[in-house]
């Protein structure tokens, strides 16, 4: 039976961004200042239990110790504000949770265009909603070539693996095979 994909139910969708919210306020107190759902969830091809839903928070710079790297005790402390929450309880297969920078997003991350993300909390910092085709059309080829590295180098990680980490294995694949179409299209 093939399912219909949509976004997932707005009332799970709006409960588990208000559990992120939440953790992220407890993790990062005054220094958290938004948060962005975007995705599958948001956008209308959420496949239960095996897409994950994709929010990115917005914190001040010092709280980062790279690009989209909390420092150690803020990692730790969002890990612990995180772990009560069961994507499975949400229809997800994981909660893919970003940090950045409210000020300056790093030169390896791209905005989403106005349209392809819901603010959930707080607000957006200036020309947020200022994204150029360039910036896409920059990155493209960068993750292009990372996703042919990593499909020529899965045949040799399953090889090894146990039954049981085939899912996540196959999840993994058809995460990088779902982008490809679009990665090609913007370098062509």
């Amino acid at each position: 039976m093939i399912r219909e994909l949509g976004p997932l139910e707005a009332r799970l969708r709006h409960e588990c961004c208000a559990r992120v919210v939440e953790a992220a306020n407890n993790a990062f107190g005054p220094t958290f200042t938004g948060a962005i759902l975007k995705g599958s969830a948001l956008k209308g091809d959420f496949y239960p239990l095996f897409s994950d839903i994709d929010i990115h928070l917005l914190v001040d710079e010092e709280v980062l110790s790279a690009a989209r790297v909390p420092r150690p005790h803020y990692a730790l402390r969002l890990q612990e504000a995180l772990a009560g929450i069961d994507p499975a309880a949400y229809q997800a297969n994981s909660l893919q949770i970003y940090c950045l920078g409210n000020r300056s997003p790093d030169d390896d991350w791209v905005r989403p265009f106005p349209g392809a993300y819901e603010v959930i909390s707080g607000e957006l910092p200036r020309g947020f909603d200022q994204v150029a085709p360039a910036d896409y059309e920059r990155k493209a080829p960068i993750d292009l070539g990372n996703s042919l590295a990593f499909l020529e180098r899965f045949p040799s990680t399953v090889a090894d693996k146990p039954d049981a980490s085939l899912p996540s294995m196959a999840r993994r694949m058809g995460i990088e095979l779902k982008v490809m179409p679009f990665l090609i299209a913007t370098v062509a």
